[in-house]
């Protein structure tokens, strides 16, 4: 709307503020959000800036007007109402919320009215070609509309204006600023101060050149920006104090442009320049500059919204400061970005260590840069301390230096040092740290003193009154006791920095921030998940925290947290560059560049506003809440108009009637919900916003929504509907009963025959049932006959044996006798040696027939049958039984390979678990052609299983077939009938377990069966029952 702004004025503007800001600036800077043309906005040529009630941000371009709530910007135009081209617009927000704007074309001056999303045309007091001043007002509490031209202020009330006219007004004079509150009214002309109240005006302050004013109603202060004075008028006291006179701001040549706003103790103020900010406490100043907006801007206007950040508007586009309580430093005016290092000398000036050099800030605020040679490699400056009233730093790479008025030394040492990392001067001497070693200077060299134990990296050097501690990667060592506190891992243990804090260490580490208890790291009540390199306190003892993510403030209402979404330059502190400066700012180091804080100017964690914004159904927006049953699929949208930090921005809802649990969404653009399907009765949609971690809003509900049940559900229509089906059921009732009369004795003979039929039937089926089980059993005996046939040629070899062994044994024994009976009287001395022979062969028959036992123990348990009760038997006892009669079948061709874990009794049927082994472990034989393995394991599964796992190195089956094993008759050999896997399930399930088998062509096969420790249910009782 200024598209026809005087191009010589712009240029003037610009380079005013060029000079201006060469003087003040000195390369500080802001961190900002920008916004231009290509986010949305209507134009960068921004001339007025304003937020209305639900926190939306209004801008005027010289192309139009736009909006912008966070996350979206819409430009708002009605060009039957408000026309485009407009100049010297201006916007402000009255009581009731509504917006009006004023501005002129070529037909004149026009006034608007915004309000319920509506534009509407005011009609203007006096002479409409007369151009008009709109009050400010402060906060929206403007009870008024009120305009300014020549010698009267028109007030707007009850769609009527009231002239008010300004006496003693000579021809020169000229209103320039008006502020409202209330029914108060401030004018400020370029001769005096007035106040207007109750439609009466009084002279406050013959003052000339007033610019703009501004209101302090807490205080009852008018603060009064004069072209060479910034000061302020007591209303209670009736006298003006001045607070900054002289070369104030930029007052070469006529001033164009100005703005006066308050935001805390500070005050900004422009004109012909960049936005300032004076801090009367400190009296110093310093531009609001960012990135983009460094030397050449103008301010053309600003504001402070209502989460505390400054938003200013330019003639190249708008950016909001996110943190006027930060300044930055970068490598717009540094030697580079990083800041590794800093010290605060006595006379206030900084010195800041880099990668790559040094930066030294006067306390006039002149920069200069030493850069350190660039053939060195790794130069950083780890550290910089005064020592003696000297300079001193440290290199990564070329050990410590001294600077002077003559520019950087270098110490002339014989040690060579490699990965200085710190400083630290004590008791009038000077010590330095590398990697794992501890010098001292003395005689004008470094004399070592202590190295660490494995070398490991010392970070800092703490030494107090009453700690001389190493910080180190791998623990704290104590140099006054040479013990080293280490903690439970390797992150507490590996510490950055230290602090004596409330009559305890805390130690910076890598997981955050511990102390040192009974010789050991352990935690603290400061919670912090992230590395921390850095603490202090302050001056009210609250503690610092720089880290890895930002720097967190403890105090006493809770922590804060600065970062790079609210202002911080960079998110990485660096541990010697983390201190307060001798005014009480924070000096933060970051791998960004430098951020100075204002701790005195902190606030909290804004709360946001929330606002539902429509109700939709069935994807179509509402305004009724009486919903039929048809029209139950909702969705809510919402919004909250945060400029914070919009990143960080959540949500909680939930819908009463459906829920009382909140649902949470931690994406500020997922900005609606729905509910699908919901059954008749009462809603009332509830949502909350909140920033980070911070205070949830107040709660944004909707009306009450009543979806009203379908027709079939109301009482009358069931009623009617129960008379109406009561009604046709009698009279089909008695038609059917007609019917039936009339079928029922050809029915019943009907019936008789098919009954007939059936009995025949059935005791053909009962035949067919008994023939199944028959055969059955009998497949099953045949399976166990197959067995018992693999299971004779083994026992037949393994008897074979002892029956040798008795009946050579029994031979021997009758010879030796009838020999014994020959020389018994011949030699005595033989007796003896026929008798230790005879003892010898009796033991080997004896040995023999427990072999023999042995087998036939075995095969009498494989086919014990009678057995009709569980026991507790012993697993590793049946699973030897089974190998000792398959042993013919396993040979020394099979390696039997045992995994007993250590298991309790299971409660069992003996027989059928033998035969389940036997079964499993001749499959497992027969898959194996030649030689291989065979591995049997069980183990304790839980408290009430065990598991077997029998696995082999045979052929193995496709895994298309794995479905199939336990299929009656399935088999993959020609000799196999394929019942010994089906027995096995059947027995496996009998006993409540579980079986499977997985096998691979060419790797082997594996089954893996799970059996209860206990029984739960024993049929065998049921019958004494």
């Amino acid at each position: 709307m200024t598209r026809n702004i005087n191009e010589k004025i712009y240029r003037f503007l610009l380079s005013a503020a060029i000079l201006f800001i060469a003087v003040l600036g000195h390369g500080q800077s802001f961190v900002a959000s920008i916004y231009k043309d290509k986010k949305g906005m209507a134009s960068n040529r921004v001339t007025k800036i304003v937020q209305i009630p639900n926190g939306e941000i209004w801008i005027a371009t010289q192309d139009g007007i736009s909006k912008f709530d966070g996350l979206y910007w819409t430009t708002k135009a009605d060009s039957s109402i408000v026309p485009m081209g407009l100049s010297g617009v201006q916007m402000e927000v009255i009581s009731d919320s509504s917006l009006i704007m004023t501005g002129s074309n070529s037909e004149g001056p026009h006034l608007f009215k915004y309000k319920n999303d509506q534009w509407s045309s005011l009609p203007l007091p006096g002479n409409d070609k007369l151009s008009y001043l709109l009050a400010k007002g402060i906060n929206f509490r403007s009870t008024n509309l009120i305009l300014g031209s020549q010698d009267k202020i028109y007030r707007y009330h009850e769609e009527q204006w009231i002239e008010i006219v300004l006496s003693d007004f000579d021809k020169n004079e000229q209103i320039k600023d008006l502020v409202s509150w209330g029914v108060k009214t401030l004018i400020a002309t370029n001769k005096r101060l007035l106040l207007v109240e109750n439609n009466q005006f009084k002279p406050l302050l013959k003052q000339n050149n007033i610019l703009n004013i501004t209101i302090d109603d807490t205080q009852d202060r008018c603060y009064l920006l004069l072209e060479s004075e910034l000061a302020y008028y007591d209303l209670k006291k009736g006298e003006m104090v001045s607070l900054l006179k002289g070369d104030i701001g930029n007052t070469y040549g006529h001033i164009h442009q100005s703005n006066l706003l308050l935001k805390g103790q500070k005050i900004y103020y422009s004109m012909n320049s960049p936005l300032i900010q004076y801090n009367p406490q400190t009296n110093t100043s310093r531009a609001i500059t960012s990135d983009y907006y460094n030397l050449d801007h103008t301010c053309m206007d600003a504001i402070v919204d209502n989460e505390g950040s400054i938003w200013v508007a330019t003639l190249r586009g708008a950016f909001r400061v996110k943190n006027s309580s930060i300044y930055n430093y970068n490598d717009e005016s540094l030697v580079e970005n990083e800041v590794s290092s800093i010290l605060q000398d006595s006379d206030g000036t900084l010195y800041l260590g880099a990668n790559i050099g040094l930066s030294v800030i006067h306390p006039n605020g002149k920069i200069r840069k030493y850069p350190l040679s660039s053939g060195l490699e790794r130069m950083r400056v780890m550290d910089i301390i005064k020592h003696q009233g000297e300079i001193y730093f440290t290199t990564y790479t070329r050990g410590v230096r001294k600077f002077t008025n003559k520019g950087i030394l270098e110490l002339d040492s014989q040690v060579q040092m490699e990965g200085a990392s710190d400083l630290c001067s004590f008791m009038d001497t000077l010590y330095c740290s590398d990697y794992g070693n501890l010098y001292k200077w003395v005689n004008s060299d470094w004399q070592l003193i202590t190295t660490t134990p494995n070398n490991s990296t010392i970070r800092k050097i703490f030494f107090t009154e009453n700690y001389r501690l190493l910080l180190t990667e791998n623990g704290v060592r104590d140099l006054t006791t040479n013990k080293v506190y280490t903690g439970s891992d390797i992150y507490m243990s590996n510490v950055y920095t230290a602090l004596e804090y409330n009559n305890q260490i805390l130690l910076g580490t890598a997981s955050g921030i511990y102390t040192i208890q009974n010789e050991k790291i352990v935690p603290t009540e400061y919670k912090i998940h992230a590395p921390v390199y850095a603490l202090t306190s302050d001056q009210n003892n609250e503690l610092w925290v720089g880290t890895g993510s930002g720097v967190w403030h403890f105090r006493d209402e809770g922590s804060y947290h600065y970062y790079k979404g609210n202002g911080l330059i960079g998110n990485e502190v660096n541990r010697n560059a983390f201190q307060f400066s001798k005014n009480g700012s924070l000096l933060v180091g970051t791998d960004e560049g430098i951020s100075i804080i204002d701790t005195s100017d902190e606030t909290s964690i804004p709360i946001p506003n929330i606002e539902i914004t429509s109700i939709e159904v069935n994807q179509k927006e509402i305004d009724d809440y009486n919903l039929s049953y048809q029209t139950n699929n909702l969705r809510f949208h919402f919004r909250s108009t945060s400029y914070y930090d919009i990143e960080s921005l959540n949500y909680r809802f939930r819908l009463i009637g459906l829920s009382e649990e909140w649902e949470y969404i931690n994406f500020a653009e997922q900005n609606s919900t729905y509910y699908p399907n919901l059954d008749p009765g009462e809603y009332v949609f509830e949502v909350q916003a909140r920033i980070d971690d911070g205070t949830w809003s107040n709660s944004a509900k909707s009306d009450k929504l009543t979806i009203h049940a379908a027709f079939y559900e109301a009482v009358w229509f069931r009623i009617l509907f129960v008379i109406l089906i009561i009604s046709g059921l009698v009279a089909f009732y008695r038609y059917r009963s007609n019917v039936l009369t009339e079928q029922k004795e050809e029915l019943e003979e009907r019936v008789l025959e098919k009954t007939r039929e059936l009995e025949k039937r059935n005791k053909e089926l009962i035949k067919t049932i008994d023939d199944l089980k028959a055969a059955q059993g009998q497949l099953i005996q045949s399976e166990k006959l197959a067995s018992m046939g693999h299971l004779t040629s083994g026992i037949a070899h393994e008897l074979n044996n002892p029956l040798n062994y008795i009946r050579g044994g029994a031979e021997c024994i009758i010879r030796n006798l009838d020999e014994l009976s020959e020389i018994l009287n011949e030699r005595g001395n033989d007796v003896r040696t026929i008798m230790d022979e005879s003892r010898m062969l009796a033991e080997s028959i004896f040995d023999g027939a427990t072999k023999s036992t042995s087998i036939v123990k075995s095969l009498g348990s494989f086919t014990a049958d009678s057995q009709n009760f569980y026991s507790f038997t012993d697993l590793q006892k049946e699973v030897e039984t089974s190998l000792t009669l398959l042993g013919n079948e396993i040979g020394f061709r099979i390696v039997i390979n045992r995994m007993f874990g250590n298991i309790p009794p299971i409660e069992c049927y003996p027989a059928k678990i033998n035969q389940m082994m036997v079964n499993i472990l001749l499959n497992a034989i027969q898959a194996i052609t030649e030689s291989g393995e065979i591995t049997i394991r069980y183990y304790r599964k839980d408290d009430q299983n065990i598991a077997i796992e029998i696995s082999d190195d045979g052929e193995g089956i496709a895994s298309d077939l794995h479905e199939k094993v336990f299929e009656p008759f399935f088999t993959t050999k020609d000799s196999n009938p394929g019942l010994g896997l089906t027995i096995a399930k059947s027995i496996v399930q009998e006993h409540n377990g579980t079986i499977s088998f997985i096998s691979k062509p060419g790797v082997g096969s594996k089954v893996k069966i799970s059996l209860p420790v206990s029984q739960t249910y024993h049929p065998e009782l049921e019958g004494s029952e």
